[in-house]
């Protein structure tokens, strides 16, 4: 294998890797979104409702 090719290899990881990376990262934030979403879920309506209109 020449370097020019070592180096194409090298830069394609490093480029996966960084998709991965963010891959992850956003794997993380749906994840808080959705544990929001169901936390929000477990409030009674009348409750939600008067805290909003409080703001």
């Amino acid at each position: 294998m020449s370097d020019d090719e070592t180096q194409q290899l090298i830069v394609v990881a490093k480029g996966e890797a960084e998709a991965c990376d963010q891959l992850v990262l956003w794997s993380q934030r749906l994840r808080q979104a959705l544990d929001a979403r169901r936390r929000l879920l477990e409030i009674p309506p009348a409750r939600l409702k008067s805290a909003l209109e409080r703001k």
